[in-house]
């Protein structure tokens, strides 16, 4: 599902950028709160299973360049 990621600092934030596999088909995960959710639980335990050490609350989804999608993790933490 994720490529790749990278880290950046805005300001006082820091911010993730996820960047995902284009053969993974994304539509019915942003249908629904209950979607976006799942999705996030998927970001997180990303960041944790490879031991990515990220202390913020950010996520961009990336594809092709494109942010396509903005998650936040404290709706999980």
């Amino acid at each position: 599902m994720f490529q790749n990621y990278e880290i950046k600092r805005i300001g006082y934030d820091e911010v993730i950028y996820l960047y995902l596999d284009l053969k993974y088909e994304m539509g019915i995960d942003f249908n629904n709160e209950e979607s976006t959710l799942s999705l996030t639980n998927r970001c997180y335990n990303f960041i944790k299973n490879n031991h990515i050490n990220y202390h913020g609350n950010k996520i961009y989804l990336v594809i092709d360049g494109l942010i396509i999608k903005a998650l936040d993790l404290r709706s999980i933490r």
